[in-house]
């Protein structure tokens, strides 16, 4: 790596606080693993090192460019849970704690609700005070604070933590045992939520490094926070703007629509001449129909290089599957019957973590005695008139995990996938971990058949982290981008973001298209949509796109 200046005055500042804002494609993570070497070159103890990343997939890119063991690289679920796995008593969790399906949830939910006789208006009321964890705040004002904790204590006694849990308990914990973190870089931090703030504050390291890019923050609606980075950033932050990835025509595109947003930090994409060349088309067509069958004709054309459609919602990520489906283009796409074996995957490792179950245990001996000494054990422990079970003591690994997958015989591409992640996780890894990780990560994807070059169809939201050589954006009628009144201030810069980061996905060529009528289909009435150009067109189209 040959660094930018900008990305030279990172890697080497020492400041007690550094908020880095990184536009797309701009060599964050190259950045970020030069920064670390920096670190423990200068004498740093690397287990003192915490990354926290947004995604499972971006920890295990970071911890192969490191090449260096660190005190934890990965989610801040992740870092939350091995914080509880060490310490789970001093926030009242149960030693070798699991962490409980959804369908284990709704069951404790319901057992809760029938031992307090608590009337909730919705579950949205119940899931709002689970979040806020009042065992852990102490905060019990409400009926349903009440059944928030009975639902917890439910979850305890049979030896399970809940998703959220592990962010409320695991912050508990931080606060209580106060790991020590000399340095600690947090990455996609305009993706953080106040949760995620506070856990940040409250490991207290000697030198934090948040980085990220407010025009491309799109979880508003699941809780992030990014005004908080905003209001850190107000004073003192550093600007990482040169694009490895966009051709001059789609950053200058991105750069004229992005400018449209007041809340943010000024900062415009800048391009060198090692940048990709590329192209921005906007087209119009007659109908959907038609303008779907000009996406195919362009993957055709395009011959070689990955290629994106990128949609506002679900329902186009549909209906265009099934047309280019219909038109025999390969599509990459999860099937029901992959996303079925990743479940059974996932509940499998759940199952490995229980110390109580005989099935497990005869597993595990059998693994490490073979068949015909397992049994065997089996009988002298049930003569003995005593469970066969590994006990509370037993530290369940994620390499076990692994080779119970192999014997309980689950699917073939997610037991390869499901070991991936945990080579990915490192050879201390428990089973926890594992199942976290699985949790949190999507599936495979089914390659086109014969493995032939296929184009990915996927949300604006989907498409976050990606990057691909051919970009088509569809639907940018009036009527369907954005998704909201163009005087709702908040909600446009919203969708505009959204808008950001798919144009920002490309490397080379990008088309933004719209059809003048599209057919909707709602409670069993058709519509006929007559579209104007969204908005967000005029923004871009003023000298450079053609």
């Amino acid at each position: 790596m040959n660094p930018t200046l900008e990305q030279r005055a990172v890697i080497v500042s020492r400041e007690p606080v550094i908020n880095v804002i990184a536009g797309p494609g701009s060599g964050k993570t190259a950045t970020m693993v030069k920064r670390v070497h920096g670190m423990i070159e200068s004498g740093e103890d690397p287990q003192k090192i915490v990354v926290i990343t947004f995604t499972n997939a971006a920890a295990h890119e970071f911890n192969k460019r490191l090449g260096v063991a660190i005190g934890h690289c990965g989610t801040i679920h992740s870092y939350c849970l091995r914080v509880l796995q060490s310490n789970p008593v001093t926030v009242g969790l149960p030693a070798g704690f699991r962490i409980a399906s959804q369908e284990l949830i709704d069951s404790a939910v319901i057992r809760a609700q029938s031992r307090t006789k608590i009337r909730i208006k919705s579950r949205g009321e119940l899931d709002e005070a689970i979040r806020s964890n009042p065992i852990v705040t102490g905060k019990i004002s409400k009926p349903v604070d009440v059944l928030a904790v009975a639902y917890y204590r439910d979850l305890f006694t049979s030896g399970f933590v809940d998703f959220d849990g592990i962010l409320s308990f695991g912050l508990a914990a931080i606060r209580e045992t106060r790991p020590t973190v000399n340095h600690l870089i947090v990455d996609e931090a305009q993706d953080c939520s106040a949760m995620d703030f506070e856990i940040i504050d409250a490991i207290q390291p000697f030198n934090v490094c948040l980085v990220g890019d407010l025009d491309q923050s799109l979880y508003e609606f699941r809780g992030v926070r990014p005004d908080v980075l905003l209001a850190r950033s107000a004073e003192s932050y550093m600007l990482m703007t040169q694009s490895f990835r966009c051709s001059s025509s789609v950053a200058e595109a991105a750069n004229r629509l992005i400018e449209h947003n007041r809340d943010r930090i000024p900062k415009s994409i800048k391009t060198s001449e090692s940048t990709p060349e590329g192209s921005v088309s906007i087209s119009v067509f007659p109908t959907e129909i038609c303008e779907i069958n000009a996406i195919a004709e362009e993957f055709n054309r395009s011959k070689e290089g990955t290629f994106a459609v990128i949609c506002r919602t679900n329902f186009q990520v549909a209906t265009i599957r099934t047309v280019l489906q219909m038109a025999n283009i390969p599509v990459v796409d999860r099937d029901a019957g992959a996303i079925r074996d990743w479940q059974k995957a996932i509940n499998s490792v759940s199952e490995f973590s229980d110390p109580s179950s005989s099935l497990i245990a005869f597993h595990v001996i059998k693994a490490q005695l073979g068949r015909v000494l397992a049994e065997e054990r089996l009988r002298e422990v049930t003569a003995a008139g005593m469970k066969f079970t590994m006990g509370e003591g037993w530290k369940p690994t994620a390499a076990g995990a692994i080779n119970y997958l192999a014997q309980v015989g689950v699917d073939n591409d997610a037991f390869a996938e499901a070991s991936e992640i945990a080579l990915t996780l490192g050879s201390s890894a428990s089973a926890a971990e594992l199942h976290l990780a699985m949790m949190q990560h999507s599936g495979r994807k089914v390659a086109p058949p014969s493995s032939r070059r296929g184009i990915e169809v996927m949300t604006m939201h989907a498409s976050k982290g990606r990057e691909f050589d051919h970009v088509w954006l569809p639907g940018w009628s009036s009527k369907g981008f954005p998704r909201c009144d163009a005087d709702d201030g908040g909600s446009i810069e919203a969708e505009r973001r959204l808008a950001f980061v798919a144009i920002t996905r490309t490397r080379h060529n990008l088309t933004i298209s719209r059809a003048d009528r599209y057919k909707r289909s709602e409670w069993d009435k058709e519509q006929i949509l007559d579209g104007q150009p969204s908005p967000f067109i005029a923004e871009i189209a003023k000298d450079g796109a053609r």
